[in-house]
């Protein structure tokens, strides 16, 4: 199913689907895609056939890909639609096509790290305790998925970044959304607008 996958992904992305195709992609990068079906069994007259048939796909996705694929009908119905049309082989309706919230790795140690970071005991350089509910693997926090989603592909490409820092200049205090270093080169890196900048 990596082709179904990668096809898929590469539409969000390629078409620009309502101008937040990178932001989509990043969230389905991270997915599964499974094919379900059962072995049916045909009987002849002298033989028993057993045959197995497709009968429905399961995405899996992370969890703010499973926040915004649920909270938005036709999102999810596009996601439907567009996986559906990648298997006209089998036969696939989009109504098949169901998502799940996909399982993590249960590495070890990750329960003592959230409860460090819920407790406040990892404060951030600034002794900040603002709690932002986006937390990634590495327990950063976030202000949007958009922010999560350009954290997931610049770590992707081994870039060193800064996710909400402060910075001071003259008596002005500046929170960039990323400060970003690549090839030597440093810049800032902002999120703008309302469609991308909330938590939904």
């Amino acid at each position: 199913m990596e082709e179904v996958r990668e096809t898929v992904v590469k539409y969000f992305f390629e078409v620009d689907y309502r101008s937040k195709g990178a932001f989509y992609a990043n969230l389905l990068l991270d997915s599964a895609f499974e094919m379900w079906g059962v072995y049916v069994t045909k009987r002849f007259e002298y033989s028993e056939h057993h045959q197995w048939e497709p009968r429905s796909v399961r995405v899996w996705l992370g969890a703010q890909a499973y926040t915004q694929f649920t909270s938005d009908g036709s999102d999810y119905e596009e996601l439907q639609r567009v996986t559906a049309s990648t298997l006209p082989e089998h036969k696939i309706e989009a109504w098949q096509v169901n998502i799940s919230l996909k399982r993590r790795d249960g590495r070890k140690g990750w329960d003592d790290m959230l409860r460090r970071t819920l407790s406040e005991e990892d404060a951030d350089n600034q002794g900040a305790y603002i709690r932002l509910p986006l937390l990634d693997d590495l327990s950063l926090r976030y202000r949007s998925q958009a922010e999560m989603a350009i954290s997931k592909a610049l770590r992707r490409r081994g870039v060193l970044f800064f996710p909400l820092p402060a910075a001071v200049f003259g008596n002005n205090k500046l929170e960039p959304d990323f400060l970003v270093c690549d090839k030597g080169r440093w810049g800032v890196l902002e999120v703008q607008g309302e469609v991308f900048h909330n938590m939904g």
